[in-house]
């Protein structure tokens, strides 16, 4: 008994000591959890806290852009008011401050402004009684008055007030026998303290306006609070918070216009600072944080990970769906911000690419097509009907087309007025169907919604997807680049073009012509040959056109028309142009030399050039460096660029006339040009394209008509007339008796290397038919 006793005992003894040692173990593990536990939500809320502060700046960056924007768009708004006004001034007759009552009451009912001003050309500005009122805004308004320019000033005091006050120039008027030349709105300073209001960060934000040296322009209660002082770079500098290397970087940056965030202390108090150049003025946007709001998140963050390793595995479950829930909240958020577009609210580039590539990476037998959308003329519909008019077009025919996709289809906005589309490909037929399907879905929601906007005509560029390792980018290339060659014009409103082995050819073409550009003209392949001009009375060569011939080593000859719209695309016209005028300048000063008499010859500048307003530079260099006498050079000008921008047109040719040179318009009547033209720009001499005369067997009165009342109005306006492209006798005849100047053509000669021009010169000057 007692041995089964002691038996017993024994065997509840073993049993005893290996409870105490699965215990002992299970001790051991959870306090090996505990570590583990707690240094993996040590290591996770360190990059949580990582992320929410990372996301937290950025969150701070995108509030300081929106802000930066809001700005921008009242400053735009506010001088547009102002040019609205002035038109309508245009229109009245008025020439006192009464006749202007009414029309200053109509727009003070319609925008929401304090006065407005009228401003003399001495800088005195009168109110809409006649009251002559005093501007207190310093130099800066004054010189911007009385440079004829528009400008801002953000404090001003008017009667007694602070005002912010905005002004544009005028065409002269006269009010009371005074010559007004500018027009100002005052408004209250409050309206763009409150642009600066935000609700984020548990309204902790704030933000202000300062100067390039960091004075404060304007400023909100919560900035004021902060007590900056007038100069907030000065405080941060003062505060020792922050390295000399970073103080002269922000201080650089501000000054020049470029954004940034910094981490400052300012009266113990640790902030994040953004800065953004606000449009075309002199001032900078600052946006603040407290640091302790970004940390907050991740200080309560700890305070759950502490709870968490106390409690092990229940705290570790509710750590990881804490973790889960925040990391998919954030998730979210960045995928709204990377793959959800602002206008559309469909998707953006980004999410495009993702989704096409899932789809086309799923091994099925169909046949997929990348298909460029542009929106002709897309801009007229901005201008015209307002930026959210144009958003609310570009949503609803998104919308339209993305409502008739499949699952295994997407799309995307990609900028502007731009989409993509990944279609299932059956046939051509079938695409054309479907495209042609939604602009009818399109009309028919325009009709039911009547809406204020039409239907834009809009070009399909198809790439039948036949190879998959091509990325996304080069697929849209495709796509843009069957619109080049062959488009069908399905109705008014469709134009489609689909990628072809001609337009592969092409782009192949081009990419070898731009591989052999640059040292063509390094090895002088490219030469200048001349078309002679002939006066149409005597037959005589009075001048001519010099034209670019391109003879490779490699090739032969290769035509203009096949290089020149390439390297007017890719900028390359830019070198060829000055090198075709230098060696112009260089045959001239032999001429000279050689004692011969010298001819004009025009020579063409691509409308390239007029991005760089310093363009005439190299052209008057070359000029003073060979000696050439003034107006014996003419630069041709195409009429397309009238078309763009009349102003800088007229601006342009007084900068070429001043440099010494003739000027002339080419190409006149290729575009959409009218008469009405003609009187606004102050050239020498008026080329006739010859479009015009391509009608002329078929229809020679209705020609005739047209190039005699075009002759008539620019001889009347002392303009010389050259017809272009004259290949036949009988188009001489008709331009003799309607009274054109000079032909330039096939009929007497075409264009010829230099050495057979000059024996042309000295041999045949009559200009018999050749």
């Amino acid at each position: 008994m007692r041995h089964q006793q002691n038996k017993k005992n024994s065997a509840l003894k073993h049993v005893d000591n290996r409870e105490q040692t699965i215990f002992r173990y299970f001790a051991l593990f959870c306090c090996a959890l505990c570590v583990v536990v707690g240094s993996v939500c040590y290591w996770f809320y360190g990059r949580i806290n990582d992320t929410i502060q990372t996301e937290s700046k950025n969150y701070l960056l995108e509030i300081s852009n929106r802000i930066q924007n809001n700005i921008d768009r009242s400053i735009n708004n506010t001088y547009l008011m102002l040019h609205t006004t002035d038109m309508v001034l245009e229109k009245t007759n008025a020439i006192s401050f009464d006749d202007l009552a009414q029309i200053y009451e109509y727009q003070k009912d319609n925008w929401n402004f304090e006065s407005l001003l009228l401003i003399d050309e001495n800088g005195n500005a009168y109110d809409n009684e006649g009251n002559s009122i005093f501007l207190s805004g310093g130099a800066y308004l004054q010189d911007a008055i009385l440079s004829n320019k528009q400008a801002m000033s953000p404090l001003q005091v008017v009667d007694g007030k602070e005002v912010s006050i905005f002004v544009v120039p005028i065409k002269e008027k006269i009010i009371n026998g005074i010559e007004m030349t500018a027009l100002a709105a005052t408004f209250d300073t409050q309206d763009l303290a409150e642009l600066l209001s935000m609700e984020s960060f548990n309204n902790q934000a704030y933000s202000q306006i300062v100067s390039k040296d960091g004075t404060t322009i304007i400023s909100t209660d919560e900035a004021n609070d902060r007590n900056f002082g007038y100069n907030i770079l000065n405080s941060i500098e003062s505060s020792n918070s922050v390295s000399d290397t970073t103080m002269t970087t922000l201080r650089s940056n501000i000054q020049n216009g470029v954004s940034g965030q910094i981490k400052f202390t300012h009266n113990n108090q640790t902030e994040y600072m953004v800065y953004y150049p606000i449009g075309d003025t002199n001032w900078t946007l600052l946006t603040f944080i407290p640091s302790a709001v970004v940390s907050e998140k991740s200080t309560l963050l700890l305070s759950v990970t502490i709870f968490i390793s106390v409690f092990i595995i229940i705290a570790f479950a509710f750590l990881i769906v804490a973790l889960i829930v925040t990391f998919t909240r954030y998730q979210k958020q960045l995928e709204n911000i990377a793959f959800i577009d602002s206008v559309t609210g469909g998707n953006t580039v980004d999410r495009f690419y993702v989704n096409a590539s899932s789809i086309l990476s799923k091994k099925n037998e169909s046949k997929y097509a990348f298909i460029y959308v542009n929106l002709e003329k897309f801009k007229i519909l901005n201008d015209k009907f307002g930026r959210e008019v144009g958003d609310e077009i570009l949503k609803t025919l998104y919308g339209i087309v993305n409502n008739t996709l499949s699952a295994s289809e997407c799309m995307c906005r990609i900028s502007a007025d731009n989409f993509c589309i990944l279609l299932q490909y059956e046939n051509k037929d079938i695409t054309i169907n479907r495209i042609t399907q939604w602009q009818i879905s399109a009309s028919e929601y325009i009709e039911k919604h009547k809406t204020i906007w039409s239907l834009p005509t809009a070009q399909f560029g198809v790439y039948i997807i036949d190879d998959e390792s091509l990325s996304f980018p080069q697929m849209i290339d495709r796509a843009k680049l069957s619109l080049k060659e062959n488009f069908i014009i399905i109705n008014s409103k469709v134009h489609c073009g689909f990628y072809n082995e001609r337009v592969r050819k092409l782009l192949l073409r081009e990419k070898q012509l731009e591989d052999m550009m640059e040292s063509a003209l390094e090895n002088q392949e490219f030469q200048m040959y001349l078309q002679p001009k002939y006066d149409v009375l005597s037959e005589n060569i009075i001048g001519a056109e010099a034209l670019a011939r391109w003879s490779s080593k490699s090739e032969g000859m290769i035509y203009p028309s096949e290089f020149i719209p390439l390297f007017e695309r890719n900028g390359f016209i830019v070198q060829l142009d000055i090198w075709m005028f230098e060696h112009l300048c260089i045959l001239l000063r032999n001429w000279i030399d050689e004692g011969k008499e010298l001819i004009k010859i025009s020579i063409n500048c691509s409308r390239i050039h007029l991005r760089n307003e310093e363009f005439l530079k190299p052209y008057i260099y070359f000029k003073n460096m060979y000696q050439i006498p003034d107006n014996i050079i003419e630069i041709e000008l195409t009429e397309s660029i009238v078309l763009e921008d009349i102003e800088k047109f007229k601006s342009v040719v007084d900068q070429i006339h001043q440099a010494g040179f003739g000027c002339s318009m080419d190409d006149f009547g290729s575009g959409y040009s009218s008469l009405n033209i003609i009187q606004e720009i102050p050239v020498d001499t008026l080329k006739l394209d010859k479009i015009f005369f391509d009608n002329e067997r078929r229809n020679p009165v209705r020609t005739e008509a047209v190039v005699k009342s075009v002759i008539g109005l620019a001889n009347a306006l002392s303009m010389k007339t050259v017809a272009e492209g004259i290949e036949h006798f009988e188009q001489v005849k008709m331009l003799r008796k309607i009274g054109c100047d000079y032909i330039q053509g096939y009929v007497y000669a075409k264009p010829m290397p230099i050495h057979e021009f000059e024996e042309l010169l000295n041999n045949n000057p009559r200009g018999e038919k050749q």
